[in-house]
């Protein structure tokens, strides 16, 4: 839902003498709509009802799974992370559900597009896509054909400006939906590049 926010803001132009430099999107929602069946959203309006259920939602569909080298997330942050999705407000845990996917962002932006999240001011704005290439919940196919796909797509010359690429699109592996939590050194990694690259220009 996060994701889905930022796009809608940074269509729009930043406040007069501000200038935004780039967007840092990670697993981001599309900013078209996702309607699950009937039977799957009700579902997922009950994955945080108990600690069981949030449990099983982190290890199964939030996280990738433990194997080989990886380790996954130990318990300990396992039970953390179900306590606190329990412990949310109930209207805080249906909206997703219930709003947040269905929400056109595109409808939204109108003829502004998605151009804003590359960046304003002196036209030099780029944007980073970080995905897990083991992530259920945004898929890395669906978030570079729908996300990555349409901030090149409008950035013209085949996504590339003064012959820099405007968005990246870095996929992480070994990593889930948790990209903070799973993969935090290599997520690090790609931002501070990123910045400095961002910086120079």
């Amino acid at each position: 839902m996060g994701a889905k926010i930022v796009q809608l803001l940074a269509s729009f132009p930043p406040a007069e003498g501000r200038e935004c430099k780039g967007t840092i999107l990670l697993a981001p929602a599309p900013p078209t709509p996702l309607m699950l069946p009937v039977e799957m959203a009700e579902q997922q309006k009950a994955a945080y009802s108990s600690l069981v259920l949030a449990e099983f939602v982190v290890r199964n569909v939030l996280t990738a799974p433990a194997s080989g080298e990886r380790e996954g997330l130990k318990d300990e942050a396992i039970r953390a992370l179900a306590e606190d999705m329990v412990g949310g407000s109930e209207m805080g845990k249906r909206a997703w559900v219930e709003r947040g996917m269905g929400e056109d962002i595109l409808g939204s932006l109108g003829e502004r597009g998605l151009a804003g999240i590359r960046g304003r001011g002196k036209g030099k704005g780029r944007a980073l896509v970080v995905v897990g290439n083991e992530d259920l919940v945004e898929p890395k196919e669906r978030v570079e054909r729908e996300v990555v796909g349409r901030l090149r797509g409008e950035a013209g010359e085949n996504g590339y400006k003064d012959g820099k690429e405007v968005v990246e699109f870095v996929v992480l592996e070994g990593v889930g939906h948790l990209l903070v939590l799973e993969g935090k050194e290599k997520l690090a990694e790609a931002i501070g590049e990123w910045i400095e690259r961002v910086a120079e220009e």
